[in-house]
């Protein structure tokens, strides 16, 4: 669910991601496993891996 939310919000704002279907189900298995005090972090590194500068 969440992951396409993401998708979803990328989408109506006209942002492209990058990451294969793959890299996506990772990235909701990273986020669903991490700890609440990890938050921050897997918010950085996820805008990381999708806004293109």
């Amino acid at each position: 669910m969440g992951s396409f939310l993401l998708l979803l919000y990328l989408s109506c704002y006209g942002l492209d991601m990058n990451l294969s279907n793959e890299a996506l189900v990772a990235l909701a298995l990273f986020v669903a496993q991490g700890q609440p005090s990890d938050k921050e972090i897997m918010i950085k590194l996820i805008l990381n891996l999708i806004v293109k500068e």
